[in-house]
């Protein structure tokens, strides 16, 4: 409807600024930008925050008044030392959501409950007793019991050890459990987090908690995980590549042999060559039928450092993540590679250097620099509550009005 002389109702009018953008969404933008810069930087007062922002002292305070109405932020006191009146100081208000992170590995689910600010609150774990998709959601359910905090998460995200669709969440790839590449599975999901539910394959998650670690540093990087399974992430411009489908990483399908008419071996889902070389418990059955006497794949290590059938299996270890390294090493030239995962957590930085001479000696130039990642057997979880926590105040600016 226009009013004479074809300009907008006078309602229209008072609502809009000249330029015809509404007035109530300035209000809302600025609050967001407010609200990003409490969260990265808080607490903050209203002047420092105008200073910060580039905007008015009374732009500030609106919106400061509108994001205290919606819940999102608190006052935390006052900032003393100042001349004069001393000014209130505001903070977000870390009781308005939470968000959930939870790591479903072969054997255990975890899960890790944390204030919308990033305070963790409640940490739980339970063991997988069987095969089946039952067995698997029933360990989730007792993980989450287990990092129980009052109302729904704002926003959960689930890492799992296998590709996934990032439309339907259906999970493939995952011969170490491969409960989870049945739609039962996806469907209990759905089910107990509906529309606030994130998956992703647990490898992308410890990438993007890696770069949480490393947020003062630049460069790319490449990140393997070596433990039960193998699996990489190639994190490019702040975040991990996944590919068109979800694929991309999946080193541990890499084929070991070739026919002798230079045909591969047809691939199959439930299995994975490199990985079956590679991953711990092959270590520790090759250390079984050299006659070391180790258990575990720490002793496996240990034994190294003055056993030469122990050396040599390690040697061997490093040999074969080399070749998966370099295939990834020759197409996307990364800064620096990170590994991750029990076996190199097991190996230390001594186990670096193996794979990083022997990595050198399959490549053309130079290798990168392998080094350990920072956040250890922590980094799916530290990724999933760092996505969990940016998704959860997505949510919750919806309350801005």
């Amino acid at each position: 409807m226009e009013a004479p002389g074809g300009r907008p109702p006078l309602e229209e009018q008072d609502s809009r600024s000249p330029k015809g953008v509404r007035v109530a969404d300035v209000k809302r933008m600025n609050a967001k930008l407010v609200l990003a810069a409490l969260r990265s930087g808080g607490p903050l007062t209203g002047p420092e925050i105008a200073e910060r922002l580039g905007v008015t002292k009374p732009t500030a305070a609106a919106a400061l008044r509108l994001l205290a109405g919606s819940g999102l932020v608190e006052s935390s006191g006052v900032r003393a030392g100042q001349v004069g009146r001393s000014p209130e100081l505001w903070q977000v208000n870390a009781a308005a959501g939470t968000a959930l992170a939870v790591d479903i590995g072969p054997r255990s689910v975890t899960a890790v409950r944390a204030a919308i600010d990033g305070r963790v609150v409640a940490r739980g774990s339970s063991a997988i007793t069987g095969d089946s998709v039952e067995a698997v959601l029933a360990a989730l359910d007792a993980a989450i019991d287990g990092a129980f905090s009052p109302g729904a998460p704002t926003w959960t995200v689930v890492g799992v050890p296998g590709a996934v669709d990032p439309v339907t969440f259906r999970v493939s790839l995952a011969p170490n459990l491969p409960a989870l590449a049945e739609q039962q599975f996806t469907d209990g999901l759905r089910a107990r987090f509906v529309d606030s539910l994130e998956v992703q394959k647990d490898v992308y998650l410890a990438a993007r908690g890696e770069l949480e670690a490393r947020r003062n540093e630049s460069g790319d990087f490449l990140l393997v995980t070596v433990g039960h399974g193998i699996g990489a992430a190639q994190v490019r411009n702040g975040a991990p590549i996944v590919g068109a489908s979800g694929f991309a990483g999946e080193i541990g399908y890499l084929p070991l042999h070739a026919h002798s008419d230079g045909r591969e071996p047809a691939i199959d889902s439930r299995t994975a060559p490199l990985e079956r070389a590679a991953a711990e418990e092959q270590l520790l059955r090759s250390a079984q039928d050299a006659g070391v006497a180790v258990a575990t794949i720490d002793a496996l290590f240990a034994a190294a450092a003055t056993d030469d059938a122990a050396r040599a299996i390690v040697r061997a270890e490093a040999s074969l993540l080399a070749f998966g390294l370099a295939t990834v090493v020759l197409t996307t030239n990364p800064e620096r590679i990170l590994l991750s995962g029990s076996v190199a957590i097991a190996g230390g930085a001594a186990f670096c250097a193996v794979v990083e001479q022997a990595l050198g000696g399959r490549l053309p130039f130079p290798a990168p620099p392998i080094a350990l990642a920072r956040t250890g057997p922590e980094g799916t979880l530290a990724g999933g509550l760092s996505v969990a926590i940016e998704r959860g105040w997505e949510v919750l600016a919806r309350r801005i009005d």
